[in-house]
Formats: structure tokens, sequence, C-alpha cells
């Protein structure tokens, strides 16, 4: 063999030595993608989770570990987050969730066993798991809305209740944000927020709101409909409603809720019906909803709330639409702070030992109570 042939079949060898070790790396990825697009189709987990740039620092040396030892590690995992999701900490059960997935991809994949535990596991909790993932983001992006003083504009500010809007590029909507301190207790603002069918007693043209499906304790998917002033047609929205236990983080209590009609995924994954709209009745959509409670002792609660509701108003002039929508806001801000203060004799104040959410209500109940305590040691 001459030099050049010599050369060319050795230029060969590196040529297709180099290719092997593309292809091997290629395959490797290509099986990490096999992986997460097989987690994302048949349990519900977005590659978002899988990928979250947060790190997790895990003190497990997972190739000595044995294989039953992983197993249980895995389910003090998953029994983390059964106790995070049942006590309604949606932070810490989203970071639970993640933590499992995460594990999984650590650990060897022989081990049969462990992959099967791992399966099963995530079938049993795969409605949980959509569901934690659907609300975690509704609470940080609502937060996110609360917490922003960003082109707010004051619309009013009596009796101790402020009231400001924004508006929101070229939408005709805006979004409204209260803040007030009110002379009354957290658990009268937990109760007149939570039992949903006694709005129609306060809500302005609110003719019907109640649970159409309970997914726990705390979450709720709700109906509610509005009779507004004729000719407008009548109003229905669908929504999720959940409440999230924060006491620990901040002090406080959230609800939240967020249109659902338009999110055929999540109502597939959840097994929620929804069905047509009747021909004399128009769709809403919640764009952003969340209220948060803060005990500031036994008889005084700081209220911090923003609403952006669009309620498919159409041929109306934008300026027209926004003064509406500011006033209608206010008005129906005003009124809740004003029929909060006399709950007693009323059907709330029944409710507070007399509904079937007395679970949820002894849970905060314990939760404000261990705050105020701390509160007062400090």
């Amino acid at each position: 063999m001459c030099i050049r042939d010599r050369n060319i079949k050795g230029q060969g060898d590196l040529l297709r030595q180099i290719s092997g070790e593309l292809v091997q790396q290629e395959e490797k990825q290509a099986i990490k993608e096999e992986i997460m697009e097989q987690m994302v189709a048949s349990y519900s987990v977005e590659k978002s989770v899988l990928l979250d740039t947060k790190p997790f620092k895990f003190t497990i040396d997972f190739t000595l570990e044995n294989e039953q030892k992983l197993i249980d590690i895995m389910r003090s995992l998953l029994l983390k987050f059964d106790e995070k999701y049942r006590d309604s900490k949606i932070e810490e059960a989203y970071e639970a969730m993640r933590e499992i997935i995460m594990f999984r991809l650590h650990f060897p994949g022989t081990y049969v066993a462990c992959e099967q535990e791992y399966l099963q596991a995530i079938k049993k909790y795969r409605s949980q798991f959509e569901l934690v993932k659907v609300m975690y983001r509704e609470l940080m992006r609502t937060l996110g809305i609360l917490n922003d003083k960003k082109d707010f504009q004051p619309e009013s500010s009596k009796n101790g209740v402020n009231i400001s809007y924004r508006k929101e590029g070229d939408w005709a909507n805006v979004t409204i944000k209260v803040e007030a301190v009110v002379p009354v207790n957290i658990f009268d603002f937990i109760v007149f927020i939570y039992e949903m069918d006694l709005f129609t007693e306060w809500m302005p043209y609110c003719t019907e709101c109640k649970p159409v499906q309970d997914f726990n304790h705390y979450t709720k998917g709700i109906y509610m409909k509005m009779d507004v002033p004729k000719p407008l047609p009548k109003r229905e929205g669908y929504l999720l409603g959940f409440a999230a236990d924060r006491m620990e983080k901040n002090g406080t209590i959230v609800f939240v809720s967020k249109s659902i009609d338009e999110d055929t995924r999540f109502q597939n994954r959840l097994k929620i019906n929804i069905p047509e709209t009747p021909p004399d009745t128009v769709r809403y959509k919640i764009v952003s909803s969340i209220y948060e409670l803060e005990p500031i002792d036994e008889n005084t609660t700081r209220f911090r709330a923003v609403t952006n509701v669009d309620a498919g108003l159409q041929n109306i002039p934008t300026f027209l639409l926004r003064w509406a929508y500011r006033k209608f806001g206010s008005m129906m801000f005003e009124k809740m702070l004003q029929r909060i203060r006399k709950l007693e004799g009323t059907q709330w104040e029944d409710r507070k030992t007399n509904t079937v959410n007395k679970d949820l209500y002894q849970h905060f109940r314990t939760q404000i109570e261990k705050h105020l305590a701390k509160k007062k040691q400090n």
C-alpha cells in the first residue's frame, strides 16, 4: 500500500471514529429527549418542569446506593408531595413534584424495579401533577401583577380603601387593584370569599355561582352567571378557583381564579366537561384574579386584590369600555368590603361551622392561630 493510500485510510478511520462518537452523542440525546417526550405524552409532565434551571443538589451517590434504598427515597419524596398538596401549599407541592421528576433522571436505568415504582407513582399522581402545575403558574403570574406597582393610576380612595387601575396596551379591559386594611377577622374574609354560592348576595349582576367539580378540598371548577342590563346578553364563565396557604412564606392566604373554557388540554387531562354556550349568552374571561389576605391581629386584616375581566363586549368604543370596567371593578370591591363588615346573623356566619368546606376552614384556622401566636412572641 502506498503512502497516499495509507493516509487516505487513516483519515477514513479517523472520520469514522469521530462520526461514531457523534452518533453516540446524538443517540444519547435522542434517548433523553424520548424519555422526556414519553413523560410529557403519558404523564402530563412538561419539559419546562424537567428542564427548570433552578438547581437540585442531591446528596445521594446514585451509583453506590442499592435499588431498594432508592425506592425508599422516592417513596419519601412522594409522601412529601402528598403532604404539601393536601395542605394547599402550592409552591412547595410544585417543588416536591419537580424533585420527584429530577430524581428519576438520576437513578441508573438498569434499576427495573425502581423504574416500575416511579411509573406507577406518576400514573397515580397524574391528575394532581397537572393541577399543581397549572395552579403554580397562575399563582406566580398573578402574584407578580399584585406586587407590580408600575403604571397603576388612582381610581378612588375612601374609607381606607384604595383602588387603582392600569391600562393593558391596546386592550379595552383594565386591571383593577385594591388595597385596604379592614377591621374584620381574617376568617370572616375566608368564609366570605370561599362560600361562592353566596356571591349572589353582594356581587353586582351575579345571579348564579356554584361549584361544578371538586378537585380537592381547596380547588374547584366553578360556574358563574351574570344578568347584565339589557339589551346586553347574559354572561357566563367556567373557572378554576383555588386557595393557597402561604402563611409560612409571608403570612398570607390567597385565592386565585382563572377561566378554563378555552384550555382544552387542561379540560381533557382533568376530565372537565364544559357545555356549549346558550344562544342568548356570551362567555366572559377572567384574565387575572387574586385575593390576598394577611392577618394583622385577631380583628384586622390587610386585603389586597387584582382583577382583570374581559366581559366579551364588542362594537363599543375603547375609552367607554375602559371607563365601564373601572367603575364596575370599583363598585364591586366597595360593595364587597362594606358587606363583609356585617356578617353577624347572616348565612356566612352559619357557614363557618355548617359547611362542606369545614376541613379547609379548620386547616386555615390552625395556620392563622400559629402565625398570630408567633407574631406576638416576636
